[in-house]
């Protein structure tokens, strides 16, 4: 099976929404749903059980590291330093976000740090979104919500730095 982007989630999702009964002119809310967890199952292979936070965790998390991205590089301004950079990053934040272990395995000061990246709260809305699972202590609407202020705050970052960038 082919895995697809978030990028095409959307556009399946608009093809759904396009290809609805045109007899009715609002579509329930129960069939949206079922649109959307079967778009979600035949992009990923599996069936939320929330469909809706499935989708909102997604798009915060490509809001949240498009933006960061753009940020770290308009702050270098060089590709060289960037990209070990990133690297250097992404590694310890996925290890510490608890999609491979609950991060409360690791001891108190790694379940710490573990609440710095924006991962483990995506991790944490993802599973229970899934599989019902809560592998987080936070309740999932603190989790989403989370998620939500860090793409704010990033995207924020990110567009008071390009505009910096252009006035030069």
């Amino acid at each position: 099976m082919t895995r697809l982007s978030c990028c095409a989630v959307a556009v399946l999702l608009l093809g759904v929404s396009a290809c609805a009964d045109t007899n009715r002119s609002i579509t329930p809310p129960e069939s949206i749903d079922a649109q959307l967890r079967q778009a979600i199952s035949q992009t990923y292979g599996v069936v939320p059980i929330a469909p809706w936070a499935t989708v909102f965790a997604l798009a915060a998390c490509v809001a949240i590291f498009t933006s960061l991205g753009a940020w770290v590089g308009a702050m270098l301004k060089r590709t060289l330093a960037a990209v070990p950079l990133l690297f250097g990053l992404a590694m310890p934040f996925y290890v510490d976000s608890g999609a491979l272990e609950p991060t409360r395995f690791d001891g108190e000061a790694i379940w710490a740090l573990a609440h710095l990246s924006p991962v483990y709260y995506a991790v944490g809305v993802l599973e229970w979104a899934f599989h019902g699972l809560h592998v987080t202590p936070e309740p999932v609407w603190v989790d989403l919500l989370v998620l939500v202020v860090i793409a704010v705050v990033a995207a924020i970052l990110t567009l008071g730095r390009l505009a910096k960038g252009a006035t030069r």
